[in-house]
């Protein structure tokens, strides 16, 4: 539940599922985003993303100065992780009042910090001496977090678009390009401890309890019935049943019958409505915010 994608440039990025206006699908439908990370507050990039900010940032540009941000010339000047909550997680703050989705989004921000605080441990390093030969510890990532609630088919789908920067500072002082072949290796150890901070706070926060973890660190919520899971997972039913068509039944042949299926993104919907379309579609199989919680 964890992809991680290359930010070509300022007007559009490319992850395995789907490419989008970057600035249309960050910054201008009124999620603005924050800025995380010890290198970005070395450079003065702290609290909301503003809009401009980050159109410098993706055509490598230090945005306080205007100046290139790292000393050599980097082809992909960000990388975008974006990693998705278990479906009955999103099904939670879907139908659960104020309350609850404040608390819901503190969580994930607490399960967001631990994914930032072992990226920088582990994967914000730079590459020194002959040919890159050397790998030593970077000055920590940069990275702008967008939290978004819903899926192209309008279904609950909680996930946070991370997009980190490719430049930090080595120990010599010098900002350059990150070693990004870390951010690979790390990324499936990164979402596992993402998803059991998420389940520990949320446990205590809201009272959740989960089934067993699957190879992926992934749990679902208990109390949610199979039909209301399926109800909002329209996006999974299409590659579903695009690959059925192809006979397909491979990992690559998912990615195929994604891209094929793929709608294009549609204008934003305010929360309320969504909220109220989502409880009234759960109420259609008989279940309620309030059964969860007597489960």
């Amino acid at each position: 539940m964890i992809s991680i994608g290359k930010v070509r440039d300022a007007d559009y990025y490319l992850t395995e599922t789907h490419a989008d206006d970057v600035h249309r699908y960050y910054a201008d439908d009124g999620r603005t985003g924050e800025w995380v990370g010890s290198f970005g507050r070395e450079l003065g990039l702290t609290g909301e993303v503003d809009p401009a900010d980050f159109r410098a940032v993706l055509t490598g540009l230090n945005p306080k100065t205007g100046i290139r941000l790292t000393e050599t010339t980097v082809r992909v000047h960000a990388f975008d992780a974006a990693i998705s909550l278990d479906k009955g997680s999103s099904i939670v703050r879907a139908l659960g009042g104020p309350t609850t989705r404040d608390q819901f989004d503190e969580v994930l921000g607490r399960a967001r910090d631990d994914y930032v605080d072992f990226m920088e441990q582990w994967a914000a390093k730079v590459r020194r001496g002959h040919g890159g030969a050397e790998t030593l510890d970077g000055g920590g990532i940069a990275a702008a977090v967008f939290h978004h609630h819903n899926s192209r088919e309008g279904d609950p789908q909680e996930h946070l678009h991370v997009v980190i920067l490719n430049a930090t500072k080595g120990p010599d002082g010098r900002v350059t390009a990150l070693d990004t072949r870390l951010l690979y290796r790390a990324r499936y150890t990164a979402e596992a401890i993402f998803q059991a901070s998420f389940r520990y706070h949320a446990a205590r926060a809201l009272g959740l309890t989960y089934g067993e973890v699957d190879r992926h660190g992934v749990a679902q919520v208990a109390g949610i019935p199979e039909t209301v899971r399926r109800e909002f997972s329209q996006r999974r039913i299409q590659i579903e049943q695009a690959m059925g068509k192809r006979g397909v039944s491979s990992a690559h042949g998912a990615r195929i019958a994604a891209l094929a299926t793929r709608a294009a993104k549609s204008e934003p919907v305010p929360d309320d409505v969504m909220q109220a379309e989502w409880r009234s579609r759960a109420l259609q199989h008989d279940f309620a915010f309030e059964d969860l919680h007597a489960y």
